[in-house]
């Protein structure tokens, strides 16, 4: 059927833009056998933004069209993984919408085969700090941390990320930004379009070390001091707002003892919801059905989540809504919820100043904090574990040092 309305000017662009990522790889490779690496990387970054852009072509789409958002979601996610169908490929040729879009993303597909095979690690984020793309050089080097999905703040420090984000401009920077294991890598920033990033990691950077055992909790009674008290600060991103119907998409959890984290107890989960994930949503988070569809289900995760969570305090902003989406998804599954005891960050800093507002948002940046990274899982854990260590030194200061009597004051 020929398109009519306002889909014949997207077809003309997607048309367009499937030229793009082929071009941006031809020139890479003539730029790296003629020996200027630094051109060739940034006809690859270009290759990038041709993908990008593409997606960003379907997002306009899917407003209209939730179907067709999953099925570009589903194209898009098998070109990045080089696994498109022989008959998609044969179609790229044809003339029409049908053969542009064939041809966007079998250019995509080349794009990320070449991509994979060069020698420095390449990161794309978006503006959330979800990692959209990783090539294999970078997999190595983050210890495969970094994947479509999932938060880079699980491999980079976030205050380090911050501040060089307020430095990126129109013009790509050169920075070091620590990573999570204390590792200082030198990296090129480039922007890209919608406000994503383009990281260039060193080619000799070492890889990302496995981290040492989380201590075991202490046990929590109303004498044990506040710099003993075992929390994990968690987050959850989900299909909607209703705990009872929705379902949990991505889980983000920082396991702390006091003010003090331990990096072997993070979590940065995604969550195969076996619903569709509305558009509203993904809006918001950035997840879509196609880059759920192959990750475990609730069941297969909550394990390892309950281990993280024994014996500790769980802690978040607006927790109650956390605890029982949790609760929820335990329950639904057949599983046995345990006893968790809650505490709101957010509540409890209003205690110490009654000026505080409400929002993570409103209240980071009332405390002086970028709230980089929010609307992903890990992002807003990490988020409101700052928040959390500024409760504790508020509670310090007026004498508060005992579960016991930080209890008390929330209660």
């Amino acid at each position: 059927m020929a398109a009519d309305g306002p889909a014949r000017p997207l077809l003309k662009r997607l048309k367009l833009l499937a030229i793009l990522p082929p071009l941006g790889v031809a020139l890479a490779i003539w730029l790296l056998v003629t020996e200027q690496t630094l051109a060739a990387i940034a006809a690859l970054g270009g290759s990038v933004v041709g993908g990008l852009v593409l997606h960003q072509v379907f997002s306009v789409v899917r407003r209209s069209n939730a179907l067709f958002e999953r099925l570009a979601g589903d194209a898009l996610l098998l070109a990045r993984q080089g696994a498109l169908p022989a008959r998609l490929r044969d179609q790229a040729s044809e003339p029409g919408a049908a053969g542009a879009i064939a041809g966007a993303l079998v250019g995509l597909e080349r794009m990320t085969a070449t991509l994979d095979s060069v020698s420095v690690g390449l990161i794309a984020i978006d503006r959330r700090g979800l990692v959209v793309y990783a090539n294999r050089h970078a997999d190595a080097v983050m210890g495969d941390a970094a994947h479509a999905g999932s938060a880079v703040f699980d491999v980079l420090e976030r205050e380090d990320l911050d501040l060089a984000l307020q430095s990126l401009s129109k013009q790509a920077i050169e920075t070091e930004l620590r990573r999570v294991d204390g590792v200082s890598l030198a990296v090129r920033m480039s922007p890209l379009p919608d406000q994503a990033v383009l990281i260039q990691l060193p080619a000799d950077a070492p890889r990302l070390a496995a981290f040492g055992a989380v201590p075991t909790p202490a046990v929590i009674d109303d004498d044990l001091p506040l710099d003993q008290l075992p929390v994990v600060v968690l987050d959850t991103e989900t299909t909607g707002l209703k705990p009872e119907t929705d379902r949990i998409v991505s889980i983000g959890a920082v396991r702390m003892t006091g003010t003090r984290r331990h990096r072997a107890g993070t979590i940065d989960l995604l969550v195969r919801p076996d619903v569709p994930v509305p558009l509203v949503s993904a809006e918001i988070h950035g997840l879509t059905d196609a880059m759920l569809a192959n990750e475990p289900p609730f069941a297969d995760l909550w394990p390892h989540v309950e281990t993280v969570l024994t014996g500790c305090v769980l802690v978040g902003h607006h927790v109650i809504f956390d605890a029982l989406i949790l609760r929820a998804e335990v329950e639904r599954n057949g599983l046995v919820w345990p006893d968790i005891l809650t505490l709101d960050a957010g509540k409890l800093f209003k205690r110490f100043d009654t000026r505080a507002p409400d929002g993570l948002d409103e209240l980071a940046e009332h405390l002086g904090m970028t709230p980089l990274g929010r609307h992903t899982a890990l992002g807003d854990a990490l988020l409101t574990a700052d928040v959390w260590k500024r409760a504790l030194e508020q509670a310090r200061l007026r004498g508060i040092v005992t579960w016991g009597q930080l209890k008390h004051l929330v209660q």
